[in-house]
Parts: C-alpha cells; structure tokens; sequence
C-alpha cells in the first residue's frame, strides 16, 4: 500500500528537522562522514581597520571590556574541530600564543607600535580539553559561530596530514606551532600561524579557500614610522602617534621602504558574515550555506564533498620570499633564506 500524502510530509518533515539537529544532511552516498567545522568568537569590540587611530581605539575598547573576564580572546578567536574515521575521535585544534608577558614586553617597553601586528610570537596549540569547555562559555555569551564543512575523505586526509605536521619537530628544537604571529601562513614550511591562518590554510589544503569570501580578509599599508623595535632599527613608537594617524599608508612608495603591506583574517568578520548569511531575509546570501544550529549556537552548513583536489599539490609549499615581518623568523631558527630563482 503506497503512503498517503500526508505520511509523505510527515516523512519530509522528520528527515528535515533530523538535518537541522544534527547540523549535517543524511549520509546517502557515504557510511563515512568527514567534516571540519571552524568556530568563530568575535572580539568584544570589533576592531575598526579603516584607520592605525580607529584600530588603536576599538583594541583599547575591547582590552578594557574584556579585562576582569576570566576566558577571554581580546582580538577574538577562531579554532577547528575535525571530525572522521580517519581520528581515533573527533577533535578540537587552535593556535595562540604562549605568553602575554612576550606581548606586554614588545608593546610596552620596546614599543614596537603596529609591528605587533606581524611580529613573530612564541606559540603553542590549544587542545581538545581547553577547547571543549569555552565552546560552553562562548555559548551562553552569544559569541560564537561556526560552519561546518562536509568534505570527501581525499580532503580529509590533507587536513589531517596538515595538522598533524604542523604540531611536529621539523628539527630537533622547534615546531611550527611554537611560532604565533599575524603574518605566518602556515602553508609555508616552518612557519607558525595566527589563529585565523591556521583554520583558514586548513581550508586552502582542501581545496576550499576558493570559495572563502573577501570581507573575511583585511588588507592594509603600515606605514613605516608606526613600526618599531627590531623591525626598524629599534624605533619607539608612542601610543599617541598611532592615535594621531588617521589613514593607512597609500599604495604609492616604496614598499618596506615607506609602509609594511599587511593582510589578515579577521574573526570579527567571518562571525558577522555567518549570521549574516543565517538571514532568510537577506537576499543576497549565499544560498549554497544551509542555516544550522548546534546547542543554540548558530551557524551553516555547506556540502563540498563534490570539490576536487589535486592530490600531486605539496601540502606545504617554499616562500619565495621573506616577508618583512617572516625574515627575521626564519633567522631565529637558523633555516636558509629562501631564494627567488633568476
């Protein structure tokens, strides 16, 4: 006997709500399900990038507002959670850096003025244990925002492979999470990362950076005279001359030279972007993200088993180059400078 109509919504309508709770659609062409989903935590006060003035400003408003609470990510945060037969379990990964005193010491008595931005930190992973309990703390907040992607298991075993050689000794004294900073990319070899370039060079291993929208990144010129300490000839720069400046460097000059290109992901950014794009009302978001929730806490969903990858590409590529922030890093850990070929 074929159903009656009303069986057949009732049976739509139970495989939907399913979706919805579990956050993922039902497996139909896999028993194996492999996902990586990033968490995002906003800064308590976005920071404002369109000017050094604006920037300095919103983190001091941020740093005030976050100070007596006990967790806290001034600048926000992003950490992952993979999940797949190919762990032993589901786990959570983040990078951040190892000491506040290292940062207190370069801002406030070197004085290193917006080279913070890119100086190289010590490091450490953040692990499953930490992770878990702030997912509650950031819950009950209302700080937090994920995505989920569903990737195939040929992406899976890039991210995984990714990940766990970037918590190993490329050397017999450092690894490349010992190393914290906002300009590491860690898709280059032996270098470290900052909390949003190491969720979204996961991404980038998988084939998906493609598909990441430009409003997550920031892209700036320090200029030169904002930078200070080791970076440019042990320069003090004074609080009060960040907060005078009030635009960045233009494109004209010479670069390392009259400003310091700088580029970033800014957790601020992804956050808004997922509530943003939850909106049934906004027309113009991106329809192949599915609204999902998880314990209350918003978020997509987006299906990329379908991606392709080149499994000849190098999970880890050379720099060509140093970067003005990178060069240094590569001097303290003794590896040859990369050389562009004539």
């Amino acid at each position: 006997m074929f159903p009656t109509r009303k069986k057949i919504i009732l049976l739509l309508f139970l495989l939907f709500s399913g979706w919805i709770l579990l956050g993922a659609p039902p497996a139909s062409d896999s028993l194996q399900i492999h996902e990586l989903t990033i968490f995002v935590i906003p800064a308590p006060v976005p920071l404002d990038w369109s000017s050094p003035s604006a920037l300095y400003s919103s983190f001091k408003k941020g740093y005030l507002k976050q100070f007596l609470r006990k967790e806290k990510y001034t600048i926000g945060h992003l950490f992952l959670k993979f999940s797949s037969p190919l762990a032993t379990e589901p786990f959570y990964t983040a990078i951040r850096s190892a000491s506040k005193k290292e940062m207190r010491q370069l801002v406030l008595r070197e004085k290193i003025g917006l080279g913070i931005l890119g100086a190289g930190l010590s490091g450490r992973l953040e692990t499953t244990d930490e992770l878990k309990p702030k997912i509650s703390i950031y819950q009950r907040r209302g700080e937090l925002a994920f995505i989920t992607y569903r990737i195939n298991e040929a992406a899976a075993r890039r991210i995984l492979t990714f990940l766990e050689t970037f918590a190993a000794k490329f050397d017999d004294k450092y690894a490349p999470c010992d190393f914290y900073g906002g300009d590491f990319w860690p898709r280059f070899e032996h270098e470290g990362a900052g909390c949003t370039a190491l969720g979204l060079s996961a991404l980038d291993v998988a084939g998906l950076l493609g598909n990441v929208p430009r409003e997550w990144r920031v892209t700036v010129n320090i200029p030169m005279d904002l930078i200070g300490g080791s970076f440019n000839q042990h320069r003090q720069v004074k609080n009060k001359t960040i907060r005078a400046r009030c635009e960045w460097h233009t494109p004209a000059g010479l670069t390392n030279i009259d400003y310091v290109p700088f580029s970033i992901y800014d957790p601020a950014r992804i956050y808004r972007w997922i509530l943003k794009n939850r909106d049934s009302a906004n027309p113009a978001r991106d329809r192949n993200y599915l609204p999902v929730e998880q314990d209350q806490t918003p978020g997509l969903y987006i299906d990329c088993r379908h991606i392709g990858i080149d499994e000849r590409e190098p999970i880890f590529r050379h720099r060509e180059t140093p970067s003005f922030f990178t060069g240094p890093h590569y001097q303290k850990i003794g590896v040859a400078m990369p050389v562009v070929a004539e």
